[in-house]
């Protein structure tokens, strides 16, 4: 395929398994009902959800998939933060920042951050902590820093991010040739919603083998153990309320292949107000504790993981579907749509079901349009060798609402993490 979708997938965000702490962060998942919501102004449409509240609130954040100023990305899905300095109305609205259901907290590049954030320090040293977060294409290095998030009209306060800076100190071997920046991209940054608070959890508490935090003295950094306190942490988590996790609601495309973007919400918190609860037709599906689920896709067993920074759906094989000619036969090109059963189940006993399908078109012809195509919801791809978990990306959430409930965190779905189709 062009440059359109696996290009951006792999070489501008984090796609394709972002793994912490030896752990796959992922989303969750409601379907539809009867329920009609209002779209953003302007786009004079309905969407219908797995919703039973009108969607407005402090806790509603706009969300967008194709409006991210990304050039010739398909299935971008971003939102506007502001931060400010900790305690004090000094403040910065960054917008185009890529939500990811496969990380945990906020991660904004240096170039797209104007104020002059506290740093976060190492406990025993007092030098500030460097943070080392690998992704698929190029490892997230940087300061971690202390912000107030604004979420929608929510604010968490004094918390842990990453400025994204490969020119911070010098980046240990960990963390060897980190992203240098947005690039082409236009995306600013990435907010991690997946079902765990902090990026590395437990193990970053006692132990330094996961290479993720680091002591920084001048230009030289010793891996370092890092508290809860200190550790890239979920905003969401931090808010006074709505604090037990997320929603996604994106609408059905109305058109497999669309050239104008698509617009929904993230809405804050499970069961925590009026216009966050999950419908009765909502299953449960406890996750694994990497937060996977079970599947069984066309007849075939496997895990799998919400991605919402997947630009396709991915899969570790072609499920009998036609690929792209060379050299992009990596990608699906399906001489017609195919539409591939699937039940989820969750990932504990695997006993909790729900019945669901994806859909497989042409990559290549949602790939060359003119205009660009900007949304495509059957775009899919064969993950590399080794990789054995279904991957369900952007595509696979349009049409549903997606819960994500934060690990520890009682939920109306059950104590996280946890999700509900």
């Amino acid at each position: 395929m062009r440059k359109g979708i696996l290009l951006y997938i792999v070489g501008i965000l984090t796609v394709i398994g972002f793994q912490n702490c030896g752990g796959y962060k992922s989303a969750n998942l409601a379907q539809d009902s009867a329920t009609q919501i209002q779209l953003p102004p302007g786009t004079g449409t309905t969407l219908s959800l797995g919703f039973n509240a009108n969607l407005s609130g402090p806790n509603i954040v706009p969300l967008s998939v194709g409006a991210c100023g990304i050039p010739n990305g398909i299935n971008f899905a971003c939102v506007t933060v502001t931060i400010c300095l900790p305690g004090t109305t000094t403040c910065q609205t960054i917008p185009n920042i890529s939500i990811s259901t496969n990380d945990s907290g906020l991660r904004i590049y240096k170039s797209a951050v104007t104020l002059a954030l506290p740093n976060v320090n190492d406990t025993a040293t007092g030098n500030p902590l460097g943070n080392c977060t690998n992704a698929y294409a190029a490892p997230y290095w940087g300061p971690v820093k202390s912000a107030d998030v604004h979420l929608g009209g929510e604010t968490a306060a004094a918390v842990p991010i990453q400025v994204v800076d490969s020119t911070f100190a010098t980046p240990p071997s960990a963390c060897a040739n980190p992203a240098s920046g947005p690039v082409a991209s236009g995306a600013n940054g990435v907010l991690g919603i997946g079902p765990f608070m902090y990026d590395c959890g437990p193990d970053c508490l006692t132990g330094t083998t996961d290479g993720m935090y680091f002591s920084c003295a001048g230009t030289t950094c010793t891996a370092t153990t890092a508290a809860y306190a200190h550790q890239v942490t979920n905003p969401v988590a931090l808010l006074p309320q709505d604090n037990n996790g997320v929603a996604i609601t994106l609408p059905h495309v109305t058109n497999n292949h669309m050239s104008t973007a698509v617009y929904g919400s993230l809405i804050l918190g499970i069961g925590t107000a009026s216009n966050n609860i999950p419908n009765s037709a909502v299953t449960s599906l406890p996750t694994d504790g990497f937060g996977g689920i079970k599947t069984t896709l066309n007849g075939t067993s496997s895990s799998l993981y919400f991605i919402s920074e997947n630009q396709v759906n991915a899969f570790p094989n072609a499920e009998g579907i036609a690929t792209c000619p060379a050299p992009n036969q990596s990608d699906l090109c399906a001489p017609s749509e195919t539409i591939l059963p699937m039940t989820l189940r969750d990932g504990t006993a695997g006993t909790a079901s729900v019945n669901t399908s994806i859909t497989i078109g042409n990559v290549n012809t949602c790939d060359s349009s003119t205009p660009l195509n900007v949304v495509c919801d059957d775009a899919g791809y064969v993950l590399p060798t080794g990789y054995t978990a279904v991957e369900a990306g952007i595509p696979f959430f349009f049409g549903k609402t997606i819960y994500f409930g934060l690990d520890s965190k009682q939920t109306s779905l059950g104590v996280g993490p946890v999700y509900g189709l």
